[in-house]
C-alpha cells in the first residue's frame, strides 16, 4: 500500500511517562497516534497496523528489519521510579516471580536482574494485571510498571528499583523504551523530525513525566552502551536474539 501520502501511523504509551516525547503529537496533521500497552504496541508493529511506535526496547534485539530512533526514549542513570520490584524475601531466594506482563523490557529485566545479579533460581511466572498494592499478590516478587510502579505502596522488606539495580551493577544506564519503526527509511526520516520538535515544545512547555524527573528522554551515546549491555545479557538468557540489531537513525540524519 503506497503510503507516502497518507498520515505517519505511531503507537504511544499511555503512561505519564512518556509524556515529555509526545507533546503536541495527538494534534499533528501529519500523524495518528495510537496508545497501547508496550506489548500491544508490539503485536500492531509487527502486524504492520503502525509504522512505529515507542516500544519496550528489547524488540529492537527480537524482530528483523527495524529501524530505531537513536537519540530519543524512555531511560534512567540510576533510579527510574516507574518500574518497581516488589519482594516478601531477598532477591536471591526468589522462587516466584508475579509480572505486569505490559512491558517486555521490563519483564527481561526482571529476569536478569534476579537470575544473574542476585543468583535467584525463579520456578514460577505468574501474569497479573496492574495493581497498586502488591502485597496482595501470592508471589515471592511482584513487578509492576508505568503508572502503576510509581504509585504503588508497600510493605515488602525489600523493593527494587530496576534502573537503580541495573546501573549499580553494570555502571551504566538503562533504556526501557524506544522509537521503532517498520516502514521506508523516508517515513522514518519524516517521523524522526516530527517527533523531535514535540521533543522541542515538551522542553519549551515543561512538560512531566511523574518521576519527580527520574526519567531522560535524551540518549547519548553512554545510554546506547547500557542498551548494548542489556542486549548481552538479554541473549545470553535466551530473550532475545544476539545476532538482531535495528538500523539506527540519529538526529543528525533528520530534517
Amino acid at each position: 500500500m503506497d503510503r507516502s501520502k497518507s498520515p505517519i501511523l505511531l503507537g504511544s504509551v499511555p503512561y505519564q511517562v512518556g509524556a515529555p516525547l509526545l507533546e503536541g503529537l495527538t494534534a499533528h496533521p501529519e500523524v495518528e497516534l495510537r496508545q497501547q500497552v508496550p506489548t500491544e504496541l508490539i503485536k500492531s508493529l509487527r502486524k504492520g497496523k503502525i509504522e512505529g511506535a515507542l516500544v519496550s526496547s528489547i524488540e529492537a534485539f527480537r524482530s528483523e528489519g527495524l529501524f530505531a530512533l537513536g537519540d530519543l526514549g524512555i531511560a534512567a542513570d540510576g533510579e527510574v521510579g516507574s518500574v518497581r520490584l516488589f519482594c516478601r524475601t531477598k532477591p536471591e531466594e526468589v522462587q516466584s516471580l508475579a509480572i505486569d506482563s505490559s512491558s517486555a523490557t521490563s519483564v527481561a529485566l526482571s529476569h536478569i536482574l534476579l537470575r544473574k545479579r542476585f543468583g535467584a533460581r525463579i520456578q514460577r511466572e505468574i501474569p497479573i494485571s496492574p495493581t497498586i498494592d502488591p502485597d496482595t499478590i501470592d508471589a515471592d516478587a511482584v513487578l509492576l510498571i508505568g503508572d502503576a510502579g510509581v504509585a504503588a505502596h508497600s510493605k515488602r522488606p525489600h523493593i527494587l528499583d530496576l534502573g537503580e539495580e541495573w546501573t549499580q551493577w553494570k555502571g551504566l544506564p538503562f533504556v526501557f523504551a524506544l522509537w521503532l519503526f517498520r516502514t521506508s527509511r523516508v517515513r522514518v526520516l519524516k517521523a524522526g523530525t516530527i517527533l523531535h520538535a514535540c521533543r522541542e515544545k515538551a522542553r519549551l512547555f515543561g512538560t512531566r513525566d511523574g518521576t519527580g524527573g527520574k526519567i531522560r528522554h535524551d540518549l547519548d551515546a553512554r545510554f546506547l552502551s547500557g542498551l548494548a549491555a542489556f542486549h548481552q545479557e538479554a541473549a545470553s538468557l535466551r530473550l532475545c536474539d544476539a545476532s538482531i540489531e535495528p538500523t539506527w537513525i540519529h538526529s543528525e540524519q533528520n530534517g
